[in-house]
């Protein structure tokens, strides 16, 4: 799981992100809940920092980030990630789901997370 190579990789800020990301929209046990909670709760404690960067390509800019940032620093838009594969997404175009408001990066059938809505495509 991406949470688990970012920390492994010592990406605090990374991995944290995408954890926060599956515990607010991922279908989870209670168990791997708790183990998600409980690597976010790591990575606070180690400063959301990330021992690499440049992971990121702003679509609108093409300013160089950190998929740990919330917003691009060239031109303060908004990093998405996909809900589907819990990373960034790249390109200008977007999907959201019509009924859960889900970001992805490609259009689906169906929405992953709330499997009542579609993917339609979105302005950024």
């Amino acid at each position: 799981m991406a949470v688990r190579e970012n920390m492994q990789a010592s990406n605090f800020g990374t991995a944290a992100r995408y954890a926060e990301f599956a515990i607010k929209y991922a279908k989870l046990s209670d168990g791997d809940r708790a183990k998600l909670e409980a690597q976010f709760a790591s990575c606070r404690e180690r400063g959301l920092s990330n021992a690499s960067g440049g992971d990121y390509t702003c679509p609108t800019c093409h300013a160089v980030g950190s998929a740990a940032d919330t917003r691009c620093a060239g031109c303060q838009t908004q990093v998405l990630l996909c809900a589907e594969t819990l990373e960034p997404i790249l390109s200008a175009a977007l999907y959201k789901c019509t009924f859960c408001e889900g970001t992805f990066s490609t259009g689906v059938r169906s929405c992953p997370l709330c499997t009542f809505g579609s993917a339609e495509e979105s302005p950024r």
